[in-house]
């Protein structure tokens, strides 16, 4: 975790975001901002 981060609401959460549309982007966003560890499963095609 960086020091600079660690005073972010969700420092030290990690998200396993698998999401393609919708909402779900940006909610991803949106989480990745307050501070949390964003960990994107993609589509290979």
């Amino acid at each position: 975790m960086d020091q600079a981060n660690s005073s972010a609401p969700l420092a030290g959460v990690r998200i396993v975001s698998a999401e393609q549309f919708g909402a779900g982007p940006w909610a991803t966003m949106l989480l990745g901002d307050l501070g949390a560890e964003i960990i994107k499963i993609e589509n290979p095609a």
